[in-house]
């Protein structure tokens, strides 16, 4: 049988130093398990677009103007800044210019959002997505056929 000569498990500060990275580490589950039930301010907004209308430009052959309004919004706060925009012809990237009407920093039903896309033919369809930057989620999504 094994005699055991000293009786002591482990020395007091290595006691101390286990006992504080057990509490580190049970504080910040305990973190990360309360923060799952506050949500808010970090959620991606939605922006609701209406119907589009698109114009052919009479002066430019191949352009065409896409406009949308915005018909609600999720919250008060968000504002234009925060908003990026892409546009795609037939699920391609399409090039050209995207803008906003509006009123003010903050998105409201009402504004106007509008693409001037090249190369468009009839039966195209223009997409629009809208993007949150703070989250980098996307807000809102809309299409059209040119006719």
């Amino acid at each position: 049988m094994w005699k055991i000569k000293n009786k002591e498990a482990v020395s007091p500060v290595i006691g101390v130093i286990l006992m504080v990275a057990i509490t580190v580490v049970l504080a910040a589950v305990l973190y990360v398990w309360v923060s799952g039930f506050m949500g808010g301010g970090g959620q991606t907004p939605t922006v609701s677009l209406g119907p589009a209308t698109v114009t052919k430009n009479a002066t430019l052959p191949g352009w065409a103007n896409a406009t949308w309004s915005v018909v609600g919004v999720s919250r008060a706060d968000i504002k234009w800044d925060d908003i990026s925009y892409s546009v795609s012809r037939n699920g391609i990237s399409a090039s050209g210019t995207l803008g906003a009407v509006h009123m003010g920093d903050y998105v409201k039903a009402g504004h106007t959002v509008f693409a001037n896309v090249t190369s468009v033919s009839s039966g195209d369809r223009i997409d629009i997505t809208l993007v949150y930057g703070p989250t980098g989620g996307m807000v809102g999504t809309s299409f059209v056929i040119v006719t």
